[in-house]
């Protein structure tokens, strides 16, 4: 079996493919996002929340989200913090949860793990941030 071609979710992954396996590779396309963008931009509207949707994965960085999220919540300013969606799933989630605890945000911190891509649409759509 061969392969006649390869898709790499980003530029990043194309470089660390080449890396790892040399140039002598099938040709690469970067395919960056499954969902298209403009249907997100036409279609925005501010909700009363921030979320964050991907895989839990140490190489995502949701724990330095966290770290930042809990920067605004545990501050002294009387800022009204609005609460953060995380949505998706992956080895990381366990270690998220109990990070947001520590943090004191717990409470702030909303994880749905996985959902329909139409769930992300919604969530995308109506979110002050993500």
């Amino acid at each position: 079996m061969s392969t006649n071609a390869i898709i790499a979710v980003s530029k990043a992954t194309e470089i660390q493919l080449k890396a790892k396996y040399g140039e002598d590779l099938p040709p690469i396309y970067v395919c960056p996002c499954a969902l298209d963008d403009t249907m997100i931009v036409n279609n925005i509207s501010k909700g009363k929340y921030i979320t964050c949707i991907g895989r839990l994965h140490e190489k995502k960085g949701v724990d330095i989200l966290l770290r930042a999220y809990a920067l605004f919540v545990n501050s002294k300013d009387s800022i009204q913090i609005p609460p953060l969606i995380i949505a998706g799933d992956g080895p990381e989630r366990d270690k998220l949860e109990v990070l947001s605890q520590e943090l004191g945000i717990d409470k702030h911190v909303i994880f749905l793990g996985w959902i329909d891509a139409s769930v992300v649409r919604a969530l995308l759509i109506g979110a002050m941030i993500h």
